[in-house]
């Protein structure tokens, strides 16, 4: 299916002839295999490359979001000071 070219350590897909370096990733997209899945929702990755720039998407959203949190709760907390002094 694949074949090593030269010393380059770079493969042929049996598939599309295309010319890579890893060729276990680029058949799993094929193969539409995708072992990487995301534990905030339920999309799945063929890498960990992929999965890894994916995630940051919540994590950013999840840090916003507490911060806004955060600055919310320390606000009304000072306001409440106001009224039982």
């Amino acid at each position: 299916m694949a074949k090593q070219l030269g010393n380059l350590k770079k493969y042929q897909c049996g598939l599309c002839e295309k010319i890579v370096t890893n060729i276990q990733i680029h058949v799993r997209r094929h193969t539409n295999d995708k072992p990487y899945p995301c534990t905030y929702c339920e999309k799945r990755f063929t890498n960990s490359g992929d999965l890894q720039i994916h995630v940051r998407i919540h994590t950013v959203k999840l840090f916003f979001f507490n911060l806004i949190q955060y600055l919310f709760f320390f606000r009304e907390k000072n306001h409440m000071h106001v009224h039982y002094v």
